[in-house]
């Protein structure tokens, strides 16, 4: 879809969240500000509390999310310490994202388990149903760990180095972001979870369309690509669109400004889109820069009229003041 480009130059920036929690002190999680980045913590489930650099559940389970929804971003953990309880027992930690309630019955959670096999498993949780995206057998203990969705693409990395990742579609955002703990008990023996210093950012999602000179192009690949192989991740398939949307852009623009002809045109466009769609079978560029000719065309058009309109109504703005002079001159010569 081709659009006539609102007024972009006016909007401010997006100011994009970036919290840092250090659980400096000690106190209730619950309502907490973070240490830099605004907001507040709330929790779901048992207590929560932090003490030196850490936050743990009491008792109980216990969800900890921040109180800024948005779609694209990280949150990274500076140390994870899932629990163990006994010999078999479990008290694992989680990353959530894209949350759609506090109780994040639906949401990423990304979980990080030490008892019988070490694992760490990614999730997406749909009105409480829990299906499985993606397991690595991993010890995670005393490491950072980090959960980044952007766009469909959802990674999970330990030390920095990216284990998981899926693309997965099902939760679009916006949502809350934050963390899980864990308690447990078997016998005289329990256990639970803790985490150490956050980082949550708000990442800047590529943009679906392009923008241009007075208009905008939509650039998802559905509207122009319908024959996309299956297998092309989403955004591989935008980044593609992006690139012929900007050759075909500058094309049209040049085909205004020379008022080529159609054959001219459509051979031109073809020569200069050859190396770029030979891996995209059934692109329909045609229809792409028939949209942005047409629309450059009709701006072109308003531009020149709107240019005679300055000149004509200068021109009888002129007429005007010459015939008050005319008329103060035959005042004057009535006066004598």
């Amino acid at each position: 879809m081709l659009l006539l480009l609102r007024s972009l130059v006016d909007e401010a920036p997006q100011q994009l969240v970036n919290v840092t929690e250090s659980w400096v002190g000690s106190g209730n999680v619950n309502g907490k500000a973070p240490t830099t980045g605004g907001g507040t913590w709330a929790v779901l489930g048992a207590t929560t509390n932090f003490v030196a650099g850490y936050a743990a559940s009491s008792g109980g389970n216990s969800v900890v999310l921040h109180s800024a929804a948005f779609a694209d971003g990280t949150i990274s953990a500076a140390e994870i310490v899932p629990g163990q309880i006994g010999a078999g027992g479990d008290a694992p930690l989680s990353l959530i994202g894209r949350a759609t309630a506090l109780s994040a019955d639906t949401c990423y959670r990304v979980v990080f388990s030490v008892a019988g096999t070490p694992s760490v498993t990614l999730y997406k949780i749909l009105s409480g149903a829990s299906t499985q995206l993606a397991s690595v057998d991993l010890y995670v203990q005393g490491v950072s760990a980090s959960l980044s969705i952007v766009g469909s693409t959802i990674t999970v990395s330990v030390a920095s180095i990216a284990i998981i990742t899926v693309n997965d579609t099902s939760i679009p955002g916006p949502g809350y972001w934050g963390f899980g703990n864990s308690w447990g008990e078997s016998g005289e023996e329990f256990g639970n979870s803790s985490i150490g210093a956050l980082n949550l950012v708000e990442e800047q999602a590529e943009p679906t369309s392009v923008a241009f000179p007075g208009f905008e192009v939509d650039i998802e690949p559905a509207l122009w690509w319908q024959r996309k192989p299956k297998a092309e991740p989403v955004e591989q398939a935008r980044a593609k669109v992006r690139a012929v949307a900007k050759v075909v852009s500058q094309a049209a623009q040049e085909h205004v400004d020379e008022r080529a002809s159609r054959a001219r045109r459509k051979a031109d466009v073809r020569d200069r889109l050859a190396p770029l769609v030979q891996d995209m079978p059934g692109f329909d560029w045609v229809a792409m820069y028939d949209r942005a000719y047409s629309t450059l065309l009709a701006l072109e058009i308003r531009r020149q009229m709107d240019e005679a309109e300055l000149i004509a109504r200068r021109e009888i703005e002129r007429i005007q003041a010459a015939a008050r002079d005319e008329d103060d001159i035959v005042a004057l010569l009535l006066a004598i």
